[in-house]
């Protein structure tokens, strides 16, 4: 499952546990805007991403790249959170699966 940099933002905004109006508040600027970055519509400039990685507590260069995959992002925060590393690509899925539900990340 490739990921576009809007689905990233929204997919880590919700596993940090804000809405858009929180992160709107702290950036400054008009909830409207939170959701053209999320809708892959706008993106946002490098200042406010670098801000972002910071409130999502995420590394920039995940955000930056141009396609990442869910399993990625999940694994590396499995790593940085609690230790867990090497992963099969059948354990992968399965967290995945298991996250998109939680957080309701299909639209």
């Amino acid at each position: 499952m490739s990921i576009k940099l809007g689905d990233k933002l929204r997919i880590a905004r919700k596993m940090a546990g804000y809405r858009q109006d929180d992160i709107a508040d702290k950036l400054n600027i008009q909830r409207q805007a939170i959701s053209m970055w999320e809708c892959n519509r706008n993106a946002p400039t490098r200042d406010n991403l670098e801000k972002l990685a910071q409130i999502y507590n995420v590394d920039i260069d995940y955000l930056k790249q141009d396609v990442m995959t869910l399993g990625t992002l999940i694994e590396h925060r499995l790593f940085e959170e609690y230790g867990i590393s090497n992963l099969t690509e059948f354990e992968k899925r399965h967290i995945c699966e298991k996250i998109i539900k939680m957080y309701d990340l299909v639209r």
